[in-house]
């Protein structure tokens, strides 16, 4: 079976150690959930926390640019995990404008939405646009219009 790979994006640099543990606990939570619903995921947050604090690697974006970014490359699309810090997150941004550059699909979706279910996937795909816009509670797109019409396309994670 040829399954798509997605990359699991999240903030996680900060100045408060106990800030850094949340972010991480909070995206460890969020793959095992999205893995156990069926995603195959690249999940640079948990699966490099703890090499970061055994052997002292540094935790900023800056170390991490280029290997994130050889991630994304071989993922079908992003999965933004909006907690608390991602809007603002150096890192997260990047990691958005990099995956659009490429044109693949980014998903935003909140640890309590991905808990609770309530992730109703929203895509449109063609050769000129492809995008997914992740509703939450309602299967309702509102205002995509491509050449003149309007398009509701839903499927249920």
């Amino acid at each position: 079976m040829n399954q798509k790979v997605y990359y699991l994006a999240s903030p996680y640099s900060h100045k408060d150690p106990d800030v850094v543990e949340n972010r991480y606990q909070q995206v460890e939570e969020a793959a095992a959930i999205l893995s156990m619903r069926g995603f195959t995921l690249i999940e640079p947050i948990a699966s490099s926390h703890h090499k970061a604090k055994k052997y002292q690697l540094p935790t900023d974006y800056e170390f991490w640019n280029n290997k994130c970014k050889s991630l994304i490359n071989i993922s079908h699309g992003l999965i933004v995990l909006t907690i608390d810090g991602w809007s603002e997150s150096i890192g997260v941004t990047d990691e958005i404008k990099y995956a659009e550059s490429r044109g693949l699909p980014i998903l935003f979706a909140s640890l309590d939405d991905i808990r609770e279910h309530k992730i109703v996937v929203q895509a449109v795909d063609d050769r000129f646009f492809k995008r997914m816009c992740i509703l939450i509670g309602r299967c309702v797109l509102i205002g995509l219009v491509l050449w003149g019409v309007v398009v509701d396309l839903g499927t249920h994670i």
